[in-house]
């Protein structure tokens, strides 16, 4: 008896059965179904274990000590060693090893994203770091939940997601043919792709219920944009400090005392004073020059670029032959050649015959006209006759694959040949920048030798090159101060120049590729510590701070006192004129001030006074009116919805994810601290 048939093929095959229930017919070819091969009958296989136990326990001993080798001399190494783990779930760590990889895989799509603008000290920080064991840590606990909730993904699961992939479609239908293309580009076999698909349907398994039920209740969503769109009607009265510097007195005492007292903000970043060559296009040029002879070689060589081709303006008649054969071709050319005897008795007529006789449909209403041509637009027999007429001659009937012509050639513009003085600029520019571009590669070579073998001196690579020594002060590591080389606004710069081997050991940088047609070397001339700034170099900036300080005290104090006398009912004098804000219009008002006034209750005794303080300024409002918000359009409470659902769907999302660290017991080991805390030593 057979068994029941075995299919031979592979789930990503079968995803175009799958995809297109019409082809189910040529998928039963495919198939190739058949009865399983049966290898052993009547014990067979038994009787051959009981008659070689000797071979047989030596085949599984040859089977089992690759495995002893490889896997179990690894882990006596890991118990002898230690794991370095930077954390641990479930009891199973994530080495440093994978932690390192995957910072640097970080650091390597940031970097090939931005390219020369790509900055270490901005993608390799504490905070940085800190996010990717993170994501490392829900990577794993997402699939400890995966292992204890047993998800799994059938057959048929997986071949339908194979099937619905949009790099594997062909006009909206799965196409084994895109699929194998998509999978090449990949560099991943259909066994090898499948399975990480299956993993990771089975991971979405874990989150994906949630992110997709979570949803925010229209009634919150409705209270939200009615929060939004609910106006104030106000007047506001602005006490700014500088009406109120004229009354601050500061003096020196002051001055040191909050010197002594705010030592941190005064601190100045380590700086480096640069020295810098810089070769590219216009260092390089400005040494070359061009004789008279090389430029009229040069010009002769090529004449053809300024050289306009010959042109003709043409008009036709077209007869075609009515049926096939040497007669019906014949008859055509004698009415042709009938037409050709009325236009040389009346040549100005051809545009009136054309318009009559012709069977051009595209040109007969114009008159024939054909419009300007260039040699190589017609068939060769129609071309080499329009280009043998004189202007204004008509020429004999000419037979193409489209019929019987007589051709006109209405103007003749002739080949014409810009002369070099024309185009003397533009020829010396061209051979300059060749001539430049053939020693720019030379010097780049020469460059980057000279940088290495006079490390600690720029000044000969200035002198053998021709550059310029260049000096530039006060460059940070962060960032370059205002006014600066544009050179140094490149992270790539300010990193070399604050590597080791340039601002410790005063050696010249390596060569720093800007663009392909501008190379840099730096080096350091003087490094200035970091620091606090001597009281002398700030002393105005902090008499200026304790200025408006005061000043600002007082705009608050008169203030404060303003609004103690509208509690007691003064006059409210003073005030703007009135504007109408909300949440999503503040009409110019400072998040503080609107959040004053929108605080004032909808059933709040009117006019109501608030006060906020806002950057140097004291700012009293005068709520005369709350006006209902008006009902929010469908669309608005949908988009709302869809928007404040996916930041629920997030949060939970995120609450899952704690739950899952705790249920799965996630340790962060002392070295994970280590690894994060390098970035800001690095730094």
């Amino acid at each position: 008896m057979c068994g029941e048939p075995v299919c031979h093929l592979a789930l990503s095959e079968q995803a175009a059965c799958v995809a297109d229930p019409g082809a189910q017919a040529s998928c039963r070819v495919l198939f190739r179904c058949g009865p399983p091969a049966r290898l052993w009958e009547n014990g067979q296989m038994f009787e051959l274990v009981r008659n070689h136990k000797r071979w047989m326990l030596l085949l599984v001993l040859i089977l089992i000590l690759p495995s002893f080798v490889f896997f179990g001399i690894e882990g006596y190494t890991r118990f002898m060693e230690g794991d370095r783990a930077v954390a641990r779930v479930a009891g199973e760590p994530i080495s440093i090893q994978e932690y390192e990889s995957a910072r640097r895989d970080q650091l390597d799509r940031a970097r090939q994203a931005l390219g020369a603008q790509f900055d270490p000290m901005v993608f390799d920080t504490p905070e940085q770091r800190q996010r990717t064991l993170d994501a490392l840590i829900d990577t794993r606990v997402i699939a400890a939940a995966m292992v204890e909730g047993r998800y799994t993904v059938s057959d048929n699961a997986l071949r339908q997601a194979i099937a619905t992939l949009p790099q594997a479609q062909e006009n909206g239908r799965f196409d084994p043919a895109r699929y194998q293309q998509f999978l090449a580009m990949q560099g991943l076999s259909p066994g090898q792709f499948e399975s990480y698909m299956r993993y990771d349907l089975a991971r979405s398994q874990v989150l994906d219920p949630v992110l997709e039920s979570a949803s925010a209740p229209q009634r919150i969503v409705t209270d939200l944009l009615a929060s939004m769109q609910q106006e104030r009607t106000v007047r506001v009265r602005r006490f700014e400090a500088e009406d109120y510097r004229a009354s601050a007195q500061v003096s020196d005492e002051d001055v040191q005392k909050y010197y002594e007292a705010n030592a941190a903000r005064f601190q100045r970043p380590e700086t480096v004073d640069a020295q810098y060559v810089l070769l590219d296009g216009a260092a390089v040029l400005k040494d070359v020059s061009v004789s008279d002879d090389a430029l009229a070689s040069y010009y002769e060589q090529n004449k053809n670029r300024y050289t306009s081709p010959e042109r003709r303006r043409v008009s036709h008649i077209l007869i075609q032959p009515e049926g096939q054969g040497e007669a019906a071709v014949a008859a055509a050319r004698a009415e042709a050649e009938a037409l050709l005897g009325k236009l040389r008795a009346q040549p100005d007529s051809f545009a009136e015959v054309a318009r009559e006789a012709s069977q051009d449909s595209g040109t007969a209403a114009q008159g024939g006209d054909l419009g300007w041509l260039d040699r190589g637009m017609m068939v060769p027999a129609f071309e080499n006759a329009a280009f043998a007429l004189k202007q204004g001659e008509i020429s004999e009937p000419v037979q193409t694959d489209f019929g019987i012509h007589l051709i006109k050639a209405d103007e003749v513009q002739p080949s014409q040949v810009q002369p070099l003085a024309e185009v003397r600029d533009r020829l010396l520019e061209e051979i300059r920048n060749q001539q430049a571009g053939e020693r720019f590669g030379e010097a780049a070579r020469q460059l980057s030798e000279l940088v290495y073998d006079q490390a600690d001196s720029l000044q000969p690579v200035a002198d053998a090159l021709g550059l310029e020594l260049r000096t530039a002060e006060g460059i940070a590591r962060e960032q370059a101060p205002q006014g600066a080389p544009d050179v140094f606004n490149d992270p790539r710069v300010r990193q070399a120049l604050f590597s080791n081997e340039v601002a410790r050991q005063g050696r010249n940088s390596g060569v720093i590729e800007l663009a392909p047609d501008r190379l840099l070397a730096v080096r350091a001339l003087k490094v200035e510590p970091a620091h606090v700034a001597p009281l002398a170099e700030v002393s105005e900036e902090i008499r200026e701070a304790l200025v408006q300080q005061q000043a600002f005290a007082a705009a608050e104090a008169a203030g404060q006192k303003f609004v103690a006398e509208l509690q007691e009912g003064a006059e409210p004098v003073g005030f703007g004129d009135a504007l109408n804000v909300s949440r999503a219009e503040r009409q110019g008002l400072s998040m503080p001030v609107l959040q004053a006034i929108m605080s004032v209750p909808e059933d709040a005794s009117l006019p109501s006074y608030v006060s906020a303080t806002a950057a140097g300024e004291f700012v009293v409002a005068q709520v005369q009116e709350v006006k209902p918000a008006p009902k929010p359009e469908d669309t608005m409470v949908r988009a709302e919805q869809s928007a404040l659902g996916n930041a629920y769907a997030e949060a939970q999302a995120q609450a899952v994810l704690q739950a899952l660290r705790q249920q799965f017991k996630v340790e962060i080991e002392p070295l994970a601290a280590q690894a994060i805390a390098e970035a800001s030593e690095q730094g």
